[in-house]
């Protein structure tokens, strides 16, 4: 009866160390999937002292102040996907936009050249990641800039900027 005890104890144990294992890679897997950015990008504007307007400061190292409109020109909601690339130097952010967010930044680029874009993200941290300038329209539907942020905290960025894109998509978001 002893033998038989025992064994029922140790597969019973085996079987819970099994579930916690799992468990514990749900739970993480779950965490990534909970993660979240909120990603804004807005307009730099010339200065007339209206309301709807504020100067933000980018860049941590040497701060640069740049006058936006406070009204965001795209949000997570025109963001079709995003990915960490490559690019001379480093890495940047490559986002990928809707029908809407094509045309809209399409439309942007072309009259605003010398102007920049500015990017605002919260992930858990919240700053202002990017000002790149327009050079050209940019009709590709895509936007890829530099982030004043680690390749860790650009990883992180990503993977939260396409959980929303995934619910947007599903249209369960916000």
């Amino acid at each position: 009866m002893k033998i038989w005890r025992w064994n029922i104890n140790g597969i019973f144990y085996a079987l819970t160390v099994a579930f916690l294992l799992c468990a514990c890679k749900t739970t993480e897997e779950k965490k990534k999937e909970k993660q979240q950015t909120l990603l804004k990008i807005h307009l730099e504007k010339t200065r007339d002292d209206k309301p709807d307007q504020a100067d933000v400061p980018v860049y941590r190292a040497r701060p640069v102040v740049i006058h936006i409109d406070t009204k965001e020109i795209l949000n997570n909601i025109d963001i079709l996907g995003a990915s960490v690339v490559d690019v001379q130097g480093g890495f940047g952010i490559r986002l990928a936009f809707d029908n809407h967010g094509k045309h809209v930044l399409e439309n942007l680029t072309a009259m605003n050249a010398g102007k920049h874009l500015v990017i605002y993200a919260a992930w858990p941290e919240v700053r202002w990641l990017a000002a790149p300038m327009i050079t050209r329209r940019m009709g590709n539907a895509e936007l890829i800039f530099t982030p004043d942020a680690t390749r860790e905290e650009a990883d992180q960025i990503v993977l939260g900027i396409n959980n929303i894109a995934k619910k947007v998509a599903k249209g369960r978001w916000p």
